[in-house]
């Protein structure tokens, strides 16, 4: 896997638990694991709308690999250990969620290229119509630079991909990673009354089947803090 490594000491896996009504049972559809940018505006294109968050992830075939992070150093920042910042990593692919906070609506995508280096894009939620291969790029731009290469080093237009631009791939300091176990109790804890969405994301990505913990590559630089 590009940018990640399965745990075999110290990493767990959880099995479902129940799901939530309140996702629809058309979120869950048939296809192979996004590995690519392209892959997941399909999917998305393919789900009910409007497109919730939770319903994207409720779709992702599992098991699932995941890092959960508590840094609130990102352009999607967790907001504490209770609402990590969650990645979800595939041989191809990198996309990040959150439960609560700024970056509650967005899901973060980083194509890998090689070892070290992503295509960076981004899809805003709801997602209330068909999107195009062009739309994950078109809100990244930032002052002749993406809002990514602010913070990730290194940043060049992507070959052959234009809107699109390659660089540098970070992972969060491992002292910054939460344990599944404790995203299991955030969901058994969670008030689907007053937090609704938080409370349908835990469970989109809990409750849908098996749900493994992984750790990046250490040849990955670090988040700043």
């Amino acid at each position: 896997m590009s940018g990640a490594v399965v745990c075999a000491i110290g990493c767990g896996a959880a099995e479902p638990r129940g799901h939530d009504d309140r996702i629809p049972r058309e979120c869950v559809i048939e296809g192979r694991s996004p590995e690519s940018i392209a892959d997941v505006v399909e999917r998305v294109n393919a789900l009910p709308r409007p497109v919730s968050v939770a319903c994207f992830v409720a779709s992702l075939p599992r098991p699932l690999a995941v890092v959960a992070s508590s840094s609130e150093f990102s352009a999607q920042p967790a907001v504490g250990a209770g609402n990590p910042r969650l990645f979800i990593l595939s041989e191809g692919l990198a996309m990040s969620i959150v439960p609560a906070g700024e970056g509650s609506h967005l899901l973060e995508l980083g194509e890998w290229v090689s070892d070290t280096r992503t295509i960076k894009a981004e899809l805003r939620f709801p997602v209330e119509a068909a999107i195009s291969h062009d739309t994950p790029y078109e809100v990244l731009l930032d002052g002749g630079i993406t809002t990514c290469g602010l913070c990730h080093r290194n940043e060049t237009p992507a070959p052959d991909r234009p809107g699109a631009y390659v660089s540098e791939a970070m992972r969060p300091a491992s002292n910054h990673y939460v344990p599944l176990a404790d995203l299991h109790d955030e969901l058994d804890a969670c008030d689907r009354s007053a937090e609704p969405a938080r409370c349908e994301l835990l469970s989109a990505l809990l409750d849908f089947g098996l749900v493994e913990e992984v750790a990046f590559s250490d040849e990955l630089a670090t988040f700043f803090n």
